[in-house]
């Protein structure tokens, strides 16, 4: 996360996948480019996300061997590949940067997360996953557009965020000993809150604008990781919300 230009390692050429970046990196045309790359690499992540999580709820085959004998095995295996993935997408180069090793990692990443979600869709009531993931369709659309347009500068707040989560992470360990409906919903109504501000910061990160803190032109990926992350979770907490609710 930098305003500087970015250091590629041979990984990446500059000019073949911004050859605007003559201009500058500033530059408010190039920047639009950069961010609608990360916005539409994310629209393709949920779009198999939806898909994935539609065959398991509907496909009655799917739904029993999810929910079969080998369901622990399987989920611990979708949920190591997805921060093993996840991991190498952050850290190695090769796999963050070079083309087409990121897209095929990004792709592993999203199928596990896919599998992971669509295990616990099968767990709610169908009415309440649509209820839900049209509530997240509407709050996600309505916040990137607020982030992309406001004057308000988010990117100085990662550090309350931070903070923000690890209180989350701590209500989280408590929920699961307290099976109480009032802090269910306290705490699934907090969750939500989070990640909403979390995905106007992130959006604001590959976005134009008199912004602090930018993501550098070469992690597009690590962008749309961020934002896929932010609307899964906030999908996750509204759907906890709703369930307390009802």
């Amino acid at each position: 996360m930098t305003s500087k230009e970015p250091q590629y390692d041979n990984f990446v050429d500059l000019e073949s996948n911004y050859p605007h970046y003559n201009v500058g990196f500033d530059n408010r045309a190039v920047r639009i480019g950069f961010r609608n790359k990360v916005l539409g690499v994310v629209c393709v992540q949920l779009l198999i996300t939806i898909g994935v999580c539609a065959l398991f709820m509907q496909d009655q085959r799917m739904n029993d061997l999810m929910n079969g004998p080998h369901k622990n095995a399987l989920y611990i295996l979708a949920t190591i590949s997805m921060f093993v993935s996840m991991c190498i997408i952050i850290c190695n180069k090769k796999y963050r940067y070079q083309v087409p090793h990121n897209y095929g990692m990004l792709l592993l990443f999203t199928l596990s997360m896919a599998y992971t979600i669509g295990l616990v869709c099968t767990q709610y009531k169908t009415n309440l996953v649509i209820l839900a993931a049209g509530a997240t369709l509407t709050v996600s659309t309505g916040l990137i557009i607020y982030a992309i347009t406001t004057k308000r500068d988010f990117t100085m707040m990662g550090g309350a965020l931070g903070s923000a989560l690890l209180i989350l992470m701590f209500m989280g360990i408590i929920q699961f000993f307290l099976n109480d409906s009032v802090y269910n919903f306290v705490y699934s109504g907090l969750g939500a809150f989070i990640f909403s501000l979390y995905l106007i910061y992130d959006v604001q990160l590959i976005s134009s604008g008199n912004h602090k803190n930018e993501l550098s032109p070469d992690d597009y990926l690590y962008g749309a990781l961020s934002i896929y992350l932010d609307i899964i979770n906030l999908f996750l907490y509204i759907l906890q919300l709703f369930n307390s609710k009802d």
